[in-house]
């Protein structure tokens, strides 16, 4: 570049004369090579990172190399997620660990099993399995669709199982899980047609307004009578198909002497005061000895 000199209208000098090739800096090496080497370095630094073109090759290569296992699939848009089988394996693992030792899965049956039921399907399962994450330490599963539970680990309350399966039309085992004590059982089990059994002992501590109210399946059940200070009464009579088992645990588990009257279905007492049934017929005199009453309408 030709240096130059700036002047005014009249042709005086305004200021020094200068160029890039007029300025240096403190090794003499003047602003125009300086800026000539500048733009050398970063042409030679770009040189050493790929063009888009070539990224877009090496990608489009990787993408087409990618492979799956048996537990992914890739979709059409590209996005890698488990398959269905992986999904299932998956939760087999947990229903297995949550049920512990009351279910697991039955890799030759292809069913889930829970509470002695070993015809649980993928479906029901998942519903089980919900009530239980959701509910974990509630209780309550009141309406829920599901045939049976897995047992809770603690309970809110240790007093209170007031509508604790309120109308679980499906419900056929209940897994109480521990021996709880409480006196406010009422309309626990109300609605629950299909219910066959409870596991796990139910300690009542007070007169129960509609508890069993329809489960005119129940069979299987183990019931302690807590002491009182007032007479009480326990209501069996929607139960027909009480067990003899289900009734010698009422006498033999009772605790303390105040009075209880426990009302069954007439079916149950014609076979509880038929003197020629022997074993039914002990076990009302059994309770008697523990000043339970059994009753009917």
């Amino acid at each position: 570049m030709k240096p130059y000199t700036l002047k005014d209208r009249e042709g005086e000098s305004i200021s020094p004369m200068t160029s890039t090739r007029t300025v240096f800096d403190e090794r003499g090496v003047d602003l125009d090579t300086l800026l000539a080497q500048q733009k050398q370095g970063l042409e030679n630094a770009l040189k050493e990172y790929p063009k888009k073109t070539e990224v877009a090759q090496d990608l489009a290569g990787k993408q087409n190399a990618l492979s799956t296992t048996k537990d992914l699939h890739i979709t059409d848009d590209n996005i890698i997620g488990l398959t269905e089988a992986a999904k299932l394996r998956l939760f087999i693992d947990l229903w297995n660990e949550a049920c512990g030792v009351w279910g697991r899965y039955n890799a030759e049956t292809g069913f889930f099993e829970l509470n002695g039921l070993t015809d649980i399907t993928y479906e029901e399962a998942v519903r089980i399995y919900n009530a239980y994450t959701v509910g974990i330490c509630a209780s309550n599963l009141g309406f829920l669709d599901i045939r049976t539970n897995i047992p809770f680990k603690a309970f809110k309350t240790s007093t209170n199982a007031v509508e604790l399966c309120y109308d679980c039309h499906n419900l056929e085992v209940f897994n109480y899980g521990t021996n709880l004590m409480t006196n406010q059982w009422a309309t626990a089990f109300h609605g629950c047609g299909k219910l066959h059994t409870i596991i796990g002992m139910l300690t009542f501590m007070s007169s129960t307004d509609r508890t069993f109210d329809n489960c005119k399946e129940l069979t299987d059940v183990k019931i302690r009578l807590w002491t009182n200070s007032n007479p009480q009464y326990l209501d069996l009579k929607p139960c027909p198909k009480l067990n003899i088992e289900s009734l010698r645990h009422i006498a033999d588990s009772r605790h303390g002497d105040t009075p209880w009257v426990v009302g069954v279905h007439q079916e149950v007492y014609a076979k509880l005061t038929d003197e020629t049934n022997t074993e039914w017929h002990a076990v009302l005199v059994a309770a008697a000895e523990k000043n339970i009453t059994f009753a009917t309408v």
